[in-house]
This record gives structure tokens, sequence and C-alpha cells, in this order.
């Protein structure tokens, strides 16, 4: 509780001190509390539009091998939200490339139906069927990442349905503005598609 209060504040690191000492507690998981330290610390170092350094991208690969290990309560759910944002950054950092090759800050991202970024999401919902409420924000980051995806994808309507449901549902969420920012920017889109048509 002491870990996540701090986490609020703009200087992350007395809270990643404090999720330090919780995972030097329960280094096994038995309590359930190492799932959530790992998938909180994760959480400060992604930006909903994927973006990460490369050491935090480092320091997440080593967190999920840990973590890959746990499988009672909740840990699931926090494995399949950390490993969302890794495979999130990994989705638009080769897009960012892909529009620096072709000289085209306008191509579409396109990501396959079965792609691995896909999957996770898809599994990260049917979890969060079964997931505690303490672990509904890790799916909500879930909810999030689906609904930038089909906002750069271009897919609007369902980029708007997804962002609705973020705000909505979790009001609470560390991304919450940033859901509501984008949701903001769609729906201008969108006004502004139907005034040309």
């Amino acid at each position: 509780a002491l870990a996540e209060h701090l986490l609020q504040r703009p200087c992350k690191q007395p809270g990643l001190d404090a999720l330090a000492r919780v995972l030097a507690a329960d280094a096994d998981n038995r309590a359930g509390a190492a799932a959530r330290a790992q998938w909180l610390a994760v959480g400060t170092y992604f930006h909903p539009i994927g973006r990460a350094s490369a050491e935090h991208r480092a320091d997440t690969a080593a967190r999920l091998q840990v973590m890959q290990a746990w499988a009672d309560g909740d840990a699931p759910v926090y494995v399949l939200a950390v490993r969302a944002w890794q495979q999130w950054s990994d989705v638009m950092q080769q897009w960012g490339e892909q529009r620096e090759r072709a000289a085209n800050r306008e191509l579409p991202l396109v990501v396959a139906a079965d792609a691995p970024l896909r999957q996770t999401l898809a599994a990260l919902a049917a979890a969060g069927a079964k997931a505690s409420a303490v672990a509904k924000d890790a799916v909500a980051d879930g909810v999030l990442v689906d609904g930038m995806l089909h906002y750069y994808s271009g897919d609007h309507a369902t980029a708007r349905a997804r962002l609705s449901a973020f705000a909505h549902d979790v009001p609470a969420h560390r991304w919450h503005q940033e859901g509501l920012r984008f949701l903001g920017i769609n729906e201008r889109l969108q006004r502004e598609r139907g005034g040309k048509k």
C-alpha cells in the first residue's frame, strides 16, 4: 500500500524502492504480492504510445522471466499485463522504424490478427473474467493497449469503444487522463471526417 501511494508522486523512485522491499519479502510469490509488485514496477516504465527506454525494456524482460514461473492467484493476470506492455512497445518501435524507412509518417499501423500482441490481449481479457477486484487495474492495461492499437491502426470506432470503456471502468487507473486525452483526439478526428463527408 505504501509503494502504491508513493508511485502516485512525480518522482517514482521511492515507490520503486518500496516495491523492492515487497519483492524481497515475497520472493516466491506465495502471498501473491510479488506479481503485483513486478507489474507496478513495469507500469512506471511504459507510456501508452509504447515508449520505453532500452534499459527499462531489458529490465521488463528480466522481470517477466521471473514472473513466468508463478501460476497461483492473480499472477497470470499480471504476467499477461507485463507481456502486453512489452509487446506493445515492440510493435510501436517497429512501426516507427518502418515509417522512417518509408519516409512516410502516415504509414498505417498493421498488426496481424494472430500477432503475439493480439493473442496476449485476448488472453488478458479472458483471464480478467476470473481476476480478483485487486487485479482489475492490470486487466485494464489490456483494454487501454487494445484501444491504442485500434486507434493507430485506423479503426477509430473500436478505439473509441475501448477507450470509453477504459475511462468509464477504471477512473483511478494511472493512465486514466491519457485515456481521456486520446479519446478526445479520436472523437475530434471522427468529427473532422464527418465534416469532410
